[in-house]
């Protein structure tokens, strides 16, 4: 074939393919990317230990999951028990309700609900540690119980304060307004609290 060109082909520095280099240049960074450095030793002065909490803080920790923002632990006293293997605590939770949980037609300017709701528990200890089971403990369990209560009594207060508003405006509104107002004030007492 005489009048054909001859094609070379260039010879790569690399045999594989760029294909298979990219491949293999991925893995070995993802492979990097995951590797964590680990310490020599357990021991190792180089990673920091983690703060453990102190005893106070757990029961706090403890006691604030049953809280809503923006409610407080007061005088929290926490007397260690080991010979009993627990731990005794007595605290004060300064729980609200402010309303922001109901949004009826006609709310009043400020429904803003107080209670302090004392408590107290022998939590169950591991060594100078709450023990895991600490919350299964009978004295902050019927604390527990007592602050739904309160929180169901307080909210039935907003409630009524609610229903009271909307009939001392009875004049300025119209009927259909109350109807639906009613209606309203209804479907929350029935609807749990949520926040």
């Amino acid at each position: 074939m005489i009048g054909m060109p001859t094609v070379r082909r260039k010879k790569w520095l690399f045999p594989a393919s760029v294909g298979s280099l990219l491949l293999a240049g991925f893995v070995l960074l993802s492979a990097w990317a995951q590797a964590a450095p680990r310490p020599s030793s357990p021991d190792s002065a180089a990673s920091p230990a983690p703060r453990e909490l102190s005893l106070e803080e757990q029961v706090r920790a403890l006691i604030a999951k049953d809280l809503y923002p923006g409610e407080k632990i007061e005088a929290l006293t926490v007397i260690p028990e080991p010979e009993q293997s627990r731990i005794a605590a007595r605290w004060e939770a300064h729980i609200l309700d402010d309303g922001k949980h109901f949004h009826p037609l006609f709310h009043p300017p400020s429904i803003i609900l107080y209670e302090v709701l004392p408590g107290q528990a022998h939590f169950p200890a591991l060594g100078s540690a709450l023990a895991p089971n600490a919350a299964s403990a009978p004295e902050f369990q019927v604390w527990q119980k007592k602050l739904a209560l309160t929180r169901n009594l307080m909210r039935q207060v907003v409630v009524l304060r609610c229903m009271l508003y909307c009939r001392h405006q009875m004049d300025a509104l119209d009927q259909e307004n109350l109807h639906g107002a009613e209606r309203e004030l209804e479907t929350l007492t029935a609807k749990p609290s949520q926040r």
